[in-house]
């Protein structure tokens, strides 16, 4: 006798389901991520409380009473390369101290001075162009001053003019 075996019919391999399972999987990690930002789910990292030792305005926060001291520097006129369509760049600044580090940032003026020339030599046209270009700018002249005059002497670079003619 003949037995009859009937075949199994083939196993799905699953790949509709697969393919389900990573889009709700996408869909639900895009969306905590997206909750998180907006801060509707507060993240696991990156919300500790700041360290008074590491936030840069710690100073003139702490100490309100304290009238900051705001001393110009000289203008500063710094020629651009060949490439621009400007000729120069034209800058009034000031720096923002308080009473007790007012005499030490005079004293390095000129080394101050001379350290923003050199940087803002390097400065290329598109670095002016957008707001977020000018608070980078001045993130990274209040750095290079702070390399002059220490850390705690100077608390901001203030921008009054900053002309490309």
């Amino acid at each position: 006798m003949t037995e009859v075996i009937a075949e199994e019919p083939p196993k799905k391999s699953g790949a509709k389901g697969l393919i389900v399972l990573l889009a709700v999987v996408a869909l639900a990690g895009g969306g905590g991520f997206a909750a998180g930002i907006l801060g509707l789910v507060p993240l696991p990292i990156g919300h500790a409380e700041p360290d008074a030792k590491h936030d840069p305005h710690h100073d003139m926060t702490m100490t309100a009473h304290v009238a900051p001291t705001y001393l110009p520097l000289p203008d500063l006129t710094i020629p651009l390369g060949k490439g621009s369509s400007a000729q120069y760049l034209r800058a009034k600044l000031q720096l923002e101290t308080d009473a007790e580090h007012a005499d030490a940032v005079r004293h390095s003026e000129p080394r101050i001075v001379d350290t923003l020339n050199i940087f803002l030599r390097a400065v290329d046209e598109r670095d002016v162009a957008s707001i977020l270009a000018m608070e980078r700018l001045r993130a990274e002249m209040l750095r290079r001053v702070r390399l002059v005059t220490g850390e705690k002497a100077v608390s901001a670079v203030l921008i009054g003019e900053f002309l490309l003619r």
